[in-house]
């Protein structure tokens, strides 16, 4: 008995078209009647395309699940199949620490209006990529986008001096996250030290404020309570979404104080 190209794309819950888009990578698992010109595939084609599919399931990319199926070395096969477990693996641990942090931001954005709360910074891994102008070279472009496929576990961050008197701008990300994720560290890259902060809760509206405007003032008020921090202040922006006049956005003032 001879299968469709309907029948097969059916029993596999693929399309048609993507049944046909395999051939492009040598699958062809069907041979063209003389006649019709119309594919036809026997049992074992379609035992070979599950198996495909078996592999495409597994996070296989189609290329290299038709690798694995052309490889005649079972060790080959072996080691294949391993590589791909520990790339889920990672994807797992990463996923996690997403999971993580969206549950932290969601307790963040809950407790806004407490105002001021006490907390201990987790060491950080910083980056920094822009001046106080926010004047980007050539290579800021790179670190940017080099660093923006790391958001959300990697936060854009505003870094203020202890006198306020500088300031610039980059991403920060928890040490451990920055190991799973294996940054790479170069001459901008420095590591923040764990220290307690007073932690202060920040909307603005992102279309007509800069952040360092808003928190300014926010930062003087703090320093008449608190005295001059004893490190840079880090000001982390936890959120953006839309509201009924553009844009707003959310952030945590970090105001080191031992």
């Amino acid at each position: 008995m001879s299968y469709t190209v309907k029948q097969v794309a059916a029993m596999l819950g693929i399309s048609a078209q993507t049944l046909r888009f395999y051939e492009r990578y040598g699958i062809e698992a069907g041979k063209r009647d003389g006649e019709s010109g119309y594919r036809n595939y026997s049992h074992a084609g379609v035992d070979e395309l599950m198996s495909i599919r078996k592999y495409r399931n597994c996070g296989f990319t189609l290329a290299d699940s038709a690798k694995v199926m052309k490889t005649e070395k079972t060790d080959d096969v072996a080691d294949m199949l391993m590589r791909q477990h520990d790339e889920l693996e990672k994807e797992m641990i990463y996923k996690r620490l997403v999971m993580q942090k969206l549950k932290t931001v969601a307790e963040q954005v809950r407790r806004r209006d407490e105002g001021v709360w006490m907390t201990q910074v987790e060491p950080l891994l910083c980056c920094r990529v822009l001046n106080q102008e926010r004047k980007p070279d050539n290579n800021a472009y790179r670190v940017l986008g080099y660093w923006a496929q790391w958001l959300p576990m990697a936060q854009w961050t505003l870094y203020v001096s202890p006198d306020f008197s500088q300031r610039f701008y980059g991403f920060s990300i928890e040490k451990e996250s920055a190991d799973v994720c294996k940054i790479e560290r170069d001459e901008n890259c420095f590591d923040a030290r764990q220290q307690t902060c007073i932690c202060r809760y920040v909307i603005w509206s992102a279309q007509s404020q800069e952040l360092y405007d808003v928190a300014c003032p926010l930062l003087e008020q703090m320093r008449e309570m608190y005295g001059r921090p004893v490190s840079h202040v880090r000001i982390q922006t936890i959120l953006n979404h839309a509201s009924g006049k553009g844009v707003v956005s959310h952030a945590l003032i970090y105001y080191p104080i031992a």
